[in-house]
């Protein structure tokens, strides 16, 4: 199973990136700044970075099972009184613009809370045996 994991939004991100992962394993991962040669790359999707890991796996968007987002951005919209007026379509669609990206499914969208993603990032990578409490917890 192909999972794509991004960071980076229009706004209220900075260092966007994307890292593709099958079966747990890496197989690419680059952040955006490296391509648009701005550093942090504020505010931006990371659309290079992401057609990067596609092409290193040698694979498309209807390959991928999960799109994993490591950023809770309604709530930090909210949290900011700001609007949050995004459908999922709507976020893949930005994520993933058609004119750029040839795909005929979506992919499923998994909102990570973001410093869970980042324990787990860590933590599935490692080679460590998964326990089913802590799968539980998650």
């Amino acid at each position: 199973m192909y999972i794509l994991g991004i960071n980076g939004w229009r706004t209220l991100s900075h260092d966007p990136s994307a890292c593709l992962v099958k079966n747990g394993k890496i197989l690419a991962m680059a952040e955006e700044e490296r391509f648009v040669r701005q550093k942090h790359a504020f505010g931006k999707i990371p659309i290079n970075a992401t057609g990067y890991c596609l092409s290193e796996a040698n694979i498309n968007l209807d390959n991928v099972s999960i799109i994993a987002i490591g950023w809770d951005y309604k709530k930090k919209y909210k949290l900011r009184r700001m609007e949050w007026d995004y459908t999922e379509d709507e976020v893949l669609d930005i994520l993933f613009p058609k004119t750029i990206f040839n795909y005929n499914k979506r992919p499923k969208l998994v909102i990570i809370p973001h410093h869970l993603a980042h324990a787990a990032s860590v933590f599935f990578t490692s080679g460590f045996k998964v326990c089913e409490k802590i799968i539980f917890l998650i």
